[in-house]
């Protein structure tokens, strides 16, 4: 949807004004119906994509021409099997039951992480959040390399993670977010003209506004690279502790139930794809083409491969510094590596290891 909203159903009729379908979680249930012009794009089972942008709300046909799934590197094999390690573990091992775990991902053999134009790097990167106080927490973000000697762009709107719970998210939702400053004085009114205020009655004021989003197309240059999206922070109030994430990076963490996976105390699980209790899917469509004319997407899954019986700690991992003031983030990086390296000594110096979120939890 064009607000940024995903509706998973069966497509039974495009009109001139409206689309039918059913739900996908009751195929034979009643038939609903959405204004096409509130349509972004339908994205069938087969990966076909239908785009509604043009001003008559027609299919964009010239942009889904020869959409396709892109075709495997000869190095895919060899890339994805570098993640595929069992890092070096330094804990201690007991019969006494775990009380949280970290998973380490790896990727399925299905995926595809390279082909002829791009190679996806998923790269760690500790981020600062405000929980009541500024904290780091350690994610991923997905680096796209381009191979080639041309430019490359990436559609976000049509590139999606989908969670292990069936639902799905894109990389761009079309929302921004504004965020109004402004400083006033004495005990007139301020009127804002331009963004500039004029004071009456002996008041003066200055105001400016700042909007923040995600754009839609990501444009890498040739034999360069960057990240699907950068994690981005803000602040919305100046008064006041009020926060928003624009956009996130990877984060892999799930609950698991103790009498189905009982773990004890450095005890490591080890999981096919099949049985594996956490995935997450990616889907990217890029093309060589402005317009999105012959179009790809390279689409690939991480799971759970280990579980790990063990918790890494993350209470020194806040920052020590008063509201709003981030100049030590890496002193904060340093912490939250250090730890981590307790348990996983190769984590930093090997970006190949994708551990998930830290000190899960039983329930």
């Amino acid at each position: 949807m064009k607000n940024g909203d995903f509706v998973e159903g069966v497509v039974l009729e495009i009109l001139a004004n409206e689309i039918k379908y059913k739900k996908a979680t009751n195929p034979n249930g009643p038939i609903y119906s959405l204004p096409i012009n509130s349509v972004l794009s339908i994205r069938y089972e087969n990966g076909e994509v239908d785009k509604f942008e043009s001003e008559d709300n027609t299919i964009q046909e010239s942009n889904t021409e020869g959409l396709s799934k892109a075709a495997p590197a000869e190095d895919n094999e060899k890339i994805k099997a570098e993640y595929d390690v069992v890092p070096r573990l330094n804990m201690k091992t007991s019969n006494k039951k775990a009380k949280n775990f970290f998973p380490i991902m790896a990727f399925t053999d299905s995926s595809v992480i390279s082909t002829k134009e791009l190679t996806i790097v998923i790269d760690p990167t500790a981020v600062e959040f405000y929980d009541g106080g500024w904290k780091v927490k350690m994610g991923y973000s997905i680096q796209i390399i381009n191979k080639t000697d041309h430019p490359i762009y990436i559609d976000r709107a049509n590139s999606f993670r989908t969670f292990n719970d069936y639902t799905t998210q894109s990389y761009f939702n079309g929302q921004q977010t504004t965020v109004s400053h402004g400083n006033s004085q004495g005990g007139g009114i301020g009127i804002g003209v331009g963004g500039i205020g004029v004071g009456l009655g002996g008041s003066s004021s200055s105001t400016y506004s700042e909007n923040h989003g995600v754009d839609r197309f990501l444009v890498l240059g040739p034999k360069s690279k960057a990240n699907l999206v950068d994690y981005k922070y803000i602040r919305l109030s100046d008064s006041k502790a009020k926060f928003k994430c624009i956009s996130d990076i990877e984060f892999w963490g799930f609950n698991l139930r103790k009498d189905t996976y009982p773990l004890t105390e450095g005890q490591v699980l080890t999981f096919t794809e099949a049985d594996t209790p956490y995935s997450n899917k990616y889907y990217i469509t890029y093309s060589n083409d402005s317009e999105f004319k012959n179009a790809q997407t390279i689409d690939f899954e991480l799971y759970a491969k280990y579980i790990v019986g063990a918790k890494i700690k993350q209470d020194k991992w806040a920052m020590s510094l008063p509201d709003g003031d981030t100049g030590q983030s890496d002193v904060a990086t340093s912490r939250m590596v250090s730890e981590i390296k307790n348990v996983i000594p190769d984590f930093w110096t090997n970006s190949l290891v994708i551990i998930g979120t830290c000190g899960g939890n039983f329930h």
